[in-house]
């Protein structure tokens, strides 16, 4: 969640409140849950994937984290290693290129 990487929260799609992030023995660890009891009680459930870019995988978010870490080092290597050889004054990298790179530095120190 701090990092961006699953929503911060969730809405009940019946009642429209807050659901609760809750730890479940799933690959995931975690869903959203919504229980109200009472005239209109109810238990809603939703994967914290959803409307994540976990969400269309088979993979556990595990294993796609870490295959994004190979590949954003692999990346960030080779960012790193053609921006060394790019002249300062060149508008060479894009914004995103920039935003990546920035990204790949900050990931690799934490």
């Amino acid at each position: 969640m701090e990092k961006g990487l699953i929503a911060a929260s969730a809405e009940c799609s019946v009642c429209k409140k807050a659901m609760r992030l809750v730890k479940k023995n799933s690959s995931d660890g975690y869903i959203w849950e919504c229980r109200k009891k009472g005239a209109n009680g109810h238990r809603m459930k939703r994967s914290v994937r959803k409307n994540s870019w976990f969400e269309e995988s088979k993979l556990s978010m595990l294993d796609i984290l870490k295959l994004t870490s190979k590949a954003r080092l692999s990346s960030c290597e080779s960012e790193r290693e053609m921006s060394a050889r790019v002249p300062k004054k060149t508008d060479f990298l894009s914004v995103r290129s920039y935003q990546f790179t920035s990204l790949c530095s900050q990931v690799g120190s934490s």
